[in-house]
């Protein structure tokens, strides 16, 4: 499987060695990151992907961790900083688990260590509405991923700008490979691999999320407190859509910490 693959060069003098890589959430696909581009890309080459059955990459009819990830490996750089958002934040955690070699940094946004309830997490989505939205995505995935849309940009200030901006650029080739990945990270659970994160971390939630409680950031730092995590006011699960500048300035201090 090759992904559809978005490269930029740095564009100011000082050049880091260490790339970015960016990968976006379910529904979604690379041009979500477009409004942090031109500021990201200034010292830092970046990689950005659309993940299997999204954009322009083929789809996976696979809900198994290890084959995502090994679609992945066959176009990532040996070594890269990566920033995720919802599933491609939690893809990226993983990856860390499994390939420590490979990821040098990490800043994930509005992504949870589990996404639904279940054996001790309670700051996730509850099993019974995740399997209502899978099941209604089964039956009726146009209507769905609308709905989908508008928890995405529910806690916004401006609810309805965020919604219209998010629908403009969403991913309107819906296929079997969404069915997966929604399997996918409902399964995921990245618990373990972040109480044993020793890379340095940033994790971005929103104070309103809709997805991903706000009471994830007392669950995540009580793991692991080496990592930092910080809450963006009065925002839903898009702080790189809808709250762009404060989204820019946590992870601008973030990476100019990063060699």
């Amino acid at each position: 499987m090759t992904l559809n693959v978005n490269f930029y060069a740095a564009s100011g003098q000082r050049h880091s060695d260490t790339p970015l890589v960016l990968l976006h959430g379910w529904a979604a696909d690379a041009r979500c990151w477009q409004q942090l581009l031109p500021d990201l890309n200034k010292h830092r080459d970046i990689f950005t992907f659309d993940l299997p059955g999204f954009g322009g990459s083929p789809k996976l009819d696979s809900e198994l961790l290890d084959d995502w990830l090994t679609a992945l490996l066959q176009v990532l750089p040996q070594r890269a900083i990566y920033i995720g958002w919802s599933l491609g934040g939690m893809l990226a955690m993983a990856l860390a688990g499994q390939y420590p070699e490979r990821v040098a940094a990490l800043a994930t946004v509005a992504s949870n260590l589990k996404f639904v309830r279940g054996d001790g997490w309670r700051t996730a989505m509850p099993t019974k509405v995740e399997r209502s939205f899978y099941q209604g995505f089964c039956a009726a995935p146009e209507q769905t991923v609308k709905m989908f849309s508008a928890l995405v940009v529910q806690g916004d200030d401006d609810a309805r700008a965020a919604l219209k901006q998010i629908r403009s650029g969403q991913n309107k080739a819906i296929n079997s490979g969404w069915n997966c990945a929604l399997q996918l990270l409902a399964a995921l659970d990245n618990r373990l691999v972040f109480s044993a994160l020793t890379i340095p971390g940033l994790h971005l939630l929103g104070e309103k999320d809709a997805l991903v409680p706000v009471s994830t950031a007392k669950a995540m730092q009580a793991l692991n407190p080496e990592q930092v995590i910080e809450i963006i006011a009065d925002c839903g699960h898009a702080p790189h859509i809808t709250q762009v500048q404060k989204t820019l300035t946590l992870l601008q201090n973030f990476l100019v910490a990063q060699v």
